[in-house]
């Protein structure tokens, strides 16, 4: 057995209760009442505390302590447990410390990873030393002859076609070509035709669509029974 002093502390308001006369009641968890309306001695500031020299550690137990009827019924009593100082004690009875042998092997495990760690320490003091102030200076190779030929676009070849841009005429956009070989211009003249030249052949398997003058055949189709297009000569010139 041995001997664990027990306190519990009480208050009227709020305010520290001084001058009780309070009990202890006791039990083991799952077990029998060991502490029966024992007293408890004031210490101060409404602290009381009772001596119990058959306190078993190995065992659980919980306590109410009554502050009488002196107190409201809200503070009245004091509840409490051992339960972290059993758990503690169940804990150390409960450890297994390692071997010789174990700990003999962890050694050997730390020493052989902490090895490891030299390695890649000194491979890392490696790469930063050589390997990645090479690649760097890569790097800033690469980063040097593009932006140089950035500079040389925006500094000559770009400034040369928005030139080139500038200097566009109506006959550079009516030359480009839209279908084929066929132009801007040649694609305008089908259209015009078509759409407001003069016709010959209506009725006929061939109808032909001229140009505004009226004089070139712009755009000659061969029609089946049906009206249906099966063949199409164009002169865009």
């Amino acid at each position: 057995m041995a001997t664990e002093i027990i306190q519990a502390q009480f208050t009227s308001s709020g305010a520290p209760a001084t001058g009780l006369s309070p009990t202890l009641d006791g039990w083991e968890v799952g077990g029998a009442k060991v502490l029966d309306a024992v007293g408890m001695t004031e210490t101060g500031g409404g602290t009381y505390y009772y001596t119990w020299t058959s306190y078993d550690v190995t065992k659980r137990y919980a306590f109410i302590a009554d502050g009488t009827a002196t107190l409201g019924a809200t503070e009245r009593y004091v509840f409490g447990t051992n339960a972290e100082v059993y758990n503690a004690i169940t804990a150390l009875n409960t450890y297994d410390p390692p071997t010789r042998t174990e700990a003999t092997s962890d050694k050997d495990a730390i020493v052989a990873d902490i090895a490891t760690m030299q390695g890649n320490v000194t491979s890392i003091l490696e790469d930063t030393g050589t390997t990645l102030p090479a690649t760097l200076s890569t790097i800033a190779g690469y980063l040097d002859t593009e932006i140089a030929a950035i500079l040389t676009d925006t500094g000559t070849t770009l400034p040369a076609q928005i030139a080139a841009l500038n200097n566009i005429t109506v006959a550079n956009i009516l030359a480009g070509t839209v279908d084929g070989s066929e132009t801007v211009l040649s694609v305008l003249r089908y259209a015009l035709s078509v759409l407001a030249g003069l016709t010959t052949g209506g009725g006929t398997t061939t109808r032909t669509f001229k140009d505004a003058g009226g004089t070139k055949a712009r755009v000659t189709a061969t029609l089946d029974n049906n009206g249906n297009r099966t063949a199409i000569t164009l002169d865009g010139t």
